[in-house]
């Protein structure tokens, strides 16, 4: 091709339509497209295994579930882009024993060992009073599982249709 000269379609594409190396009909390329779709099946739906329990979680500590106590830090490390803090929670009643070694939910304002907030213990995890806004992270997780699993199967569904025309 010339310098300066017009490009035309037919010069970007080849012959049968595909771009080189990328859905040319090798084997190779089909077994990287099959691939690519199983790989995002398995994403959704890990998305929404872990999204629905933590929803559930979230969901019934802001609606008042769990003991009511206070968390005290007792360990900070990994302090990169977010510290992770272990503790023990103190639950308010007197009968009650401490549970020492727990990693707290996000919402926390706390910044270094022997620091201490309000907290809701549930199902083996601290939540800040309230909930917080664990609940909405999850919600965020699970929703992002059932729309990439949609459209998973609004892709299976349209290939299939299609098949003679992709061949």
């Amino acid at each position: 091709m010339k310098t300066g000269a017009r490009v035309g379609k037919d010069d970007l594409y080849p012959k049968n339509g595909y771009m080189a190396g990328y859905r040319d009909g090798s084997a190779s390329s089909r077994a990287k497209q099959a691939y690519a779709r199983w790989a995002m099946l398995g994403l959704c739906l890990f998305a929404i295994g872990f999204g629905i329990p933590a929803v559930m979680e979230g969901w019934a500590v802001a609606h008042g579930a769990g003991t009511a106590g206070r968390f005290t830090v007792s360990q900070v490390g990994g302090c990169g882009k977010n510290c992770e803090y272990v503790g023990d929670f103190t639950p308010t009643g007197a009968n009650s024993p401490t549970e020492i070694g727990m990693r707290p939910m996000a919402g926390f304002d706390l910044r270094q060992v022997g620091d201490s907030a309000p907290a809701v213990s549930y199902d083996g995890e601290v939540f800040p009073r309230g909930g917080g806004d664990a609940w909405l992270r999850a919600l965020g997780l699970l929703l992002a599982g059932v729309v990439g699993l949609g459209l998973w199967i609004w892709r299976m569904i349209w290939r299939r249709r299609h098949r003679t025309w992709l061949s």
